[in-house]
């Protein structure tokens, strides 16, 4: 809630309107192409309109602004309490950890933002992720072809 004046405020809530979830998605790899980012998706993402099911397919935030979109590695397994993590561009996130499974465990979206949360699978142990990605364009689902 906002206050603007003496007895006035000014209220929002935010309403969830994205086509699909990528909640418990796991993503097998990230790429960047050009100005893109592709999430590789194992099992595809949920596409919201009723009836709620899973698409075979694979996502693209378009436009990022990699100056601006950062990733944050931190401790094994999301303990709680003190941790230890490094930041680091987003750029060298993909490059470094681009072919490490990653599991969403959450999304948040804002005004040319979405921020992806979960764990990434490294050879001796799971790290708390998020990902917090600028972007100029959409956020692309694209349902991959099934043979008949």
């Amino acid at each position: 809630m906002v206050r603007w004046h003496r007895g006035e405020t000014m209220e929002y809530k935010y309403v969830f309107d994205a086509p699909c979830s990528l909640h418990d998605a796991r993503v097998r790899a990230l790429e960047r192409a050009g100005g893109d980012l592709w999430l590789r998706l194992e099992t595809g993402y949920f596409k919201l309109s009723r009836p709620v099911r899973q698409e075979d397919g694979d996502v693209c935030v378009k436009q990022v602004n990699w100056d601006f979109s950062v990733a944050w590695v931190l401790s094994p397994s999301g303990r709680h309490g003190r941790f230890q993590g490094e930041k680091m561009e987003l750029s060298r996130f993909v490059s470094r950890y681009g072919s490490c499974p990653l599991e969403i465990l959450d999304e948040s979206f804002g005004y040319d933002q979405v921020q992806y949360t979960g764990y990434l699978s490294l050879p001796d142990r799971l790290a708390e992720v998020t990902l917090s990605i600028c972007h100029r364009g959409p956020i692309v689902y694209e349902r991959r072809e099934t043979a008949p």
